[in-house]
């Protein structure tokens, strides 16, 4: 896994994304690595705000990660700003 070093920001803008203004509080994330848990990415995903859950998606069937999970933020800017940094950066091998 690489290692990311975030500064916890005091604020964060909303920046607009195709002309409109994306305000959100629950963040997508696909092509997760099957061997990440949910308190790994607690730890990475925190720095940009407070996190109420990490949903690791889970195949019911096998027990293993689906490969995707939801981040839902307590402030849609930390949410927004999760995103703009993170959109395809690479964690353990694979690109976000």
């Amino acid at each position: 896994m690489h290692a990311f070093i975030c500064n916890k920001p005091h604020t964060a803008a909303i920046a607009p994304i195709g002309g409109k203004r994306i305000i959100a509080q629950k963040v997508y994330l696909g092509n997760v690595d099957r061997n990440i848990t949910p308190a790994q990415l607690q730890y990475i995903f925190q720095c940009f705000g407070q996190l109420e859950n990490v949903q690791l998606q889970i195949d019911p069937s096998t027990g293993l990660s689906r490969g995707f999970c939801f981040l839902s933020y307590k402030d849609p800017k930390s949410a927004n700003l999760a995103i703009q940094v993170m959109a395809s950066q690479t964690l353990a091998g694979r690109q976000l």
